[in-house]
């Protein structure tokens, strides 16, 4: 009995390779892959005689028992007991570790969270003391719409709530009795949804209520569809006299809304006698009530529509007090029958004074 080794390209090749030297009664030992061979250990009873151009090296022969003997004692065979083995050899480690170790126990996820709480703590306090109350103020006014040109003004004496109240309210041109001060007739103009017709209704309540007459509202040609069904609804549930398309001599107020802001400039010279008013919605952007306010400066001043004592239009006002626009009136009523009431114009610094209050207190609590 002799053990063969047999190298091909493959185990196929090899397997072949071993039937037609040993026959098919060789026993495989083992077979192994080495770099691009393929190399099987095989039991044969062929002996010396039996392969031709073989011959047997004893010293050889003692010498590869040896090696294989050694290579048996340094890598013993795992068998059954593989997991208890590997248990064995992986808590070894850990147990002289710990025989070392002389202080208390940390698990890494207690030390993970510790230091991610220490680095959320140093940039909380880093990121407090770039920014100062100042700057602050100023990301808080850009916010809600204001420039930065402007913020840098109001905040140039002060950063502190009342301060920045007080230099608004004062840039404010706010004109109490502009509406009916004038004997000459009004023409109310905005953005398309603005309410327009509304106010213009408003309005000639208002200056009907001081004149002593009735009020005249005419509107001038809208393209849209239903513009005209609309109008003579409200102006029947207002009580105003209408009329559409012409403007009569004892007109109170002309509705010209539905227009582009480019189109007010026709409509100035066309109508050279009318004090040009224009409505702005309160919930208007900066940069929209900016182009409204370049393209068509009013003769009159700007009515703010859609009102809300409780929210205050930093953005819309902030571009009247930075252009120097009067504000004539506010609408925060959509029953057109009433009278626009003066009572939110002149509570106007107080709701400032909040609104701003409210503003650079909730961003100052977000910092911290």
């Amino acid at each position: 009995m002799r053990i063969e080794r047999v190298v091909a390209g493959s185990f196929s090749e090899a397997s072949e390779l071993s039937r037609q030297l040993y026959g098919v009664e060789a026993l495989l030992i083992s077979s192994s892959r080495v770099g691009n061979s393929h190399e099987l250990l095989v039991c044969t009873d062929v002996s010396d005689d039996d392969v031709p151009g073989t011959k047997v090296d004893p010293a050889k022969q003692q010498r590869f028992a040896a090696a294989m003997e050694a290579e048996v004692k340094r890598k013993p065979i795992r068998g059954k007991n593989l997991k208890a083995d590997v248990a064995a050899s992986t808590s070894a480690p850990e147990t002289s570790h710990e025989a070392r170790a002389t202080g208390p126990q940390v698990s890494g996820i207690e030390l993970v969270n510790a230091i991610r709480q220490e680095l959320q703590a140093i940039e909380s306090r880093l990121a407090r003391g770039s920014r100062s109350a100042t700057l602050s103020a100023k990301m808080a006014l850009l916010e809600h719409g204001v420039s930065a040109a402007y913020a840098e003004h109001l905040l140039a004496e002060g950063n502190d709530s009342a301060s920045v109240a007080q230099r608004l309210y004062a840039e404010l041109r706010v004109e109490h009795g502009n509406l009916e001060s004038s004997t000459q007739p009004m023409m109310v103009t905005g953005p398309v949804s603005a309410g327009t017709t509304t106010v213009a209704m408003q309005v000639a309540h208002r200056v009907a209520a001081t004149s002593g007459g009735r009020p005249v509202v005419a509107a001038l040609r809208d393209p849209r569809c239903g513009a005209r069904e609309r109008f003579f609804a409200i102006a029947d549930a207002a009580g105003v006299l209408p009329c559409w398309g012409a403007v009569p001599n004892e007109v109170t107020v002309v509705d010209a809304g539905g227009r582009r802001a480019e189109d007010v400039e026709a409509l100035r010279e066309e109508f050279p006698a009318f004090r040009i008013a224009l409505c702005l919605p309160s919930y208007l952007s900066g940069t929209a009530a900016a182009r409204w306010l370049d393209a068509c400066p009013p003769s009159c001043g700007v009515i703010v529509s859609h009102w809300s004592p409780m929210e205050l239009p930093l953005a819309l006002l902030s571009k009247l007090a930075e252009r120097k626009v009067p504000l004539i009136g506010v609408s925060q009523e959509a029953d057109p029958t009433l009278a626009m009431d003066s009572a939110a114009l002149q509570g106007l610094e107080s709701s400032i004074r909040q609104g701003i209050t409210l503003l650079l207190a909730t961003d100052s609590t977000r910092d911290a």
